[in-house]
């Protein structure tokens, strides 16, 4: 569950513990990668490839995974516009260290990219490049 705890708490990846966070969000972050799952026909390999930060091979289906991922969890905007203060809300009930999360987004929020789903899947591999800063 810690893969989801990363995408709900800013859907982007950290190695964030899962303390602290309610059963009820863990369950909702799992309906939500369910469903973006099959929408996006992300193969389980390149899933599990995301969930370990292993972002070779990333395709299309990949990127719209993270996006799809991000907007069912209320941290992104039908037009793709990043939502801080819902990310940074999760992340205070989640426990993680809001100070050190806000560096993060600062040296993350200008990543963009040519499409829809390329944008958050940037931010979302800005933000596990630098999750060590969380820790």
């Amino acid at each position: 569950m810690k893969f989801a705890v990363v995408f709900v708490v800013l859907a982007l990846a950290t190695a964030a513990s899962a303390q602290g966070v309610s059963p009820e969000a863990l369950q909702q972050a799992a309906e939500n990668m369910k469903v973006c799952s099959q929408q996006t026909g992300i193969s389980e390999d390149q899933l599990n490839k995301l969930k370990t930060g292993d972002f070779s091979g990333v395709d299309e289906k990949s990127m719209c995974f993270v996006q799809c991922f991000m907007e069912k969890s209320g941290i992104l905007s039908n037009s793709g516009d990043f939502l801080v203060d819902k990310a940074f809300e999760r992340a205070k009930t989640s426990g993680l260290n809001v100070e050190k999360l806000t560096a993060i987004f600062e040296k993350c929020k200008n990543e963009k990219g040519s499409g829809k789903c390329e944008t958050p899947f940037k931010m979302f591999k800005c933000a596990f490049d630098n999750r060590a800063q969380l820790l």
